[in-house]
């Protein structure tokens, strides 16, 4: 397996991954929003392939700490073929994005997500950075599911409501 940044030429097969782990186009619509915004970071955009297909992705999109503005990244979404789904192509996907997050210079990485799985590379909870989902935001999720990861480039300053990309609202 090869994990590399997503070309042009892998947007379709992306989209089929999505749409196949999913089981719905949602997670596939916003990633084409994302592509479309100014929060979208293409050196964060990685996929796994198996040869020369595209078995997964993953990527991170430029987030804001309100009410400063600080930039963090917003996590996700993942995805991983259901052919593939498991440890040997989900785990190092996840420490090769956090490896370039962490090459970027990027403070930190933050997601809602599953409390039992994320903690294995490095996420916790977010309040204990004092970072707060932003009300209204597009999850509703419990706030224990809302990690960050930090990075060298954090500094206990940096705290506030976590602001999603506009595309995440669309």
């Amino acid at each position: 397996m090869i994990i590399r940044r997503e070309r042009p030429a892998d947007r379709e097969t992306v989209r089929a991954v999505l749409v196949t782990a999913f089981e719905t186009p949602m997670q596939a619509d916003l990633v084409d929003r994302l592509r479309a915004s100014a929060e979208w970071l293409p050196e964060l955009a990685l996929v796994a392939c198996d040869g020369d297909q595209v078995i997964a992705t993953v990527m991170c999109s430029r987030a804001h700490l309100d009410p400063v503005g600080t930039p963090v990244l917003s996590f996700g979404p993942i995805a991983v073929h259901p052919e593939h789904q498991g440890g040997k192509t989900t785990v190092p996907l996840m420490h090769a994005m956090i490896a370039a997050a962490e090459a970027r210079g990027e403070a930190a990485i933050l997601l809602f997500g599953d409390v039992d799985f994320y903690p294995h590379f490095g996420f916790e909870p977010a309040g204990k950075y004092a970072i707060t989902p932003l009300a209204g935001g597009p999850h509703r999720g419990e706030s224990d599911e809302f990690l960050v990861r930090t990075l060298a480039a954090y500094e206990p300053s940096m705290t506030g409501s976590f602001r999603y990309s506009p595309a995440f609202s669309q």
